[in-house]
């Protein structure tokens, strides 16, 4: 049955028409978005981006170290702060020099134009007399300076007394004294058998005395007559001393050129150091490397002659440089220092020699008769010229009680000793120029 009135249309089946669905689908949207708007009304700030961080320069950085280091010496300085605090910087805008530096060191960079300012403005405050003036004037730096040219000079002397008393030579030389000096001094009488037991280390005296004394100088005599004495005692006691070959080493070779004065330890080293004295031979212009060769140029071979004008001419010495120091070159000092330690038996000798005599020791005499040292300069000069020594007309009888036969033999023993020396050292010396001729040849094949 049908109510009427009711019309065609009005009734809904519970099905949405398809314009119904899109309304719906509109109206969600907006309510979703209307209430994420009430649930999330503040929007996120974004995060600021860091500002790029300047770079600082290897001249800034090192403006900065000497900043932070003068802050540094300034914490306990309160006159040097106060003088900062109260200085001003123009060019910072009147701002004082202790907080300009302070705000460098904190924030690590200088500012523009600031660096040159700053800079003279504590050039100028290091020559204050207020902050500087005490110390500039006290001695305390000129004390500091001696103290340590002391230490130096200290240093230097330990390290070349160091170096004399290591020496081989002073050592060898200094041991035979000290025998000697104790066995001439304890032993009464003074035997042969005694003297044999000494013979090695009254050698090696000898040889280094003899030898030493070539030079002229203020211990010439006494060495001369320390040699004499020590050759005296070999002959009263019938011991020979030094007159054959026993490898002692003690001899030194002085360059006897006139303001040279260097020793070597080997005649090798002296003749190779003669080739800095060149002589010149005024007859004929020639060149010589030692006055030795100059001497065979005047007084050539058997069979050659020498020119007329060039016998008579005196060497003119051609100037070289000296080297500072050379293949076995003895120091000057160490020369001192052992014939210091060898004229300690001056005295001690010249008494054992009168003990043994029976005689006491007079002063040497000055009416013409011969010292001990005089025989021993005509000894070594005889012996330097390869020649029969000549004969004294004056004896020591007068100074030690030596017979004229006595006085003979001692200088016959100087010349002998010195003579085998001289042969020894010879032989040496050539030895070792054939080795250096034969490593030249063999460089030279190679």
């Amino acid at each position: 049955m049908e109510l009427e009135g009711e019309e065609e249309g009005d009734d809904w089946d519970g099905e949405y028409e398809s314009e119904d669905e899109e309304d719906l689908a509109a109206y969600a949207a907006a309510a979703k978005q209307a209430i994420e708007a009430q649930l999330f009304n503040e929007t996120p700030t974004p995060a600021p981006t860091p500002a790029p961080k300047k770079l600082q320069n290897s001249k800034e950085a090192a403006a900065i170290s000497t900043v932070r280091t003068i802050l540094a010496a300034l914490e306990h300085d309160s006159l040097a702060q106060s003088t900062l605090a109260a200085s001003k910087v123009p060019e910072l805008s009147d701002e004082n020099l202790l907080d300009a530096l302070r705000n460098m060191s904190t924030s690590g960079s200088v500012p523009r134009g600031a660096a040159l300012p700053i800079s003279r403005f504590l050039l100028t405050l290091a020559k204050s007399e207020v902050l500087f003036g005490t110390l500039r004037h006290s001695d305390a730096s000129s004390l500091h300076l001696k103290r340590k040219r002391e230490a130096a000079d200290a240093d230097e002397r330990a390290n070349k007394r160091l170096r004399i008393d290591n020496h081989p030579l002073t050592k060898e030389v200094a041991e035979a004294v000290r025998t000697i000096s104790q066995t001439i001094s304890t032993t009464q009488p003074l035997a042969s058998t005694v003297i044999s037991s000494i013979q090695p280390h009254l050698h090696r005296v000898f040889l280094f005395s003899h030898s030493s004394s070539s030079l002229p100088g203020l211990n010439t005599n006494a060495l001369q007559e320390i040699s004499g004495l020590i050759q005296v005692l070999g002959v009263i006691s019938g011991t020979q001393i030094g007159q054959e070959s026993q490898n002692i080493l003690t001899a030194v070779y002085p360059c006897v050129v006139d303001g040279c004065g260097k020793f070597f330890s080997r005649l090798y080293s002296l003749r190779a150091h003669q080739a800095i004295h060149m002589w010149k031979c005024p007859g004929c212009d020639a060149v010589f490397p030692g006055r030795e060769a100059f001497e065979k140029h005047k007084a050539p071979a058997e069979g050659n002659q020498a020119k007329a004008e060039c016998i008579p001419a005196a060497p003119i010495e051609v100037k070289k440089a000296f080297r500072s120091e050379e293949e076995g070159e003895i120091e000057a000092d160490v020369i001192s220092e052992i014939q210091t330690a060898v004229l300690r038996l001056h005295t001690p000798l010249q008494t054992c020699v009168s003990r043994a005599l029976g005689t006491p020791m007079s002063v040497p005499p000055t009416n013409g008769h011969a010292t001990l040292a005089s025989v021993i300069a005509q000894a070594q000069l005889a012996q330097s010229r390869a020649a029969p020594p000549p004969s004294a007309p004056a004896t020591l009888s007068s100074v030690y009680g030596l017979s004229d036969e006595q006085t003979k033999q001692v200088k016959e023993a100087i010349t002998n000793a010195a003579s085998a020396a001289q042969a020894e050292a010879e032989a040496q010396a050539a030895l070792e120029e054939d080795e250096e001729d034969a490593e030249e040849d063999e460089e030279g094949a190679s």
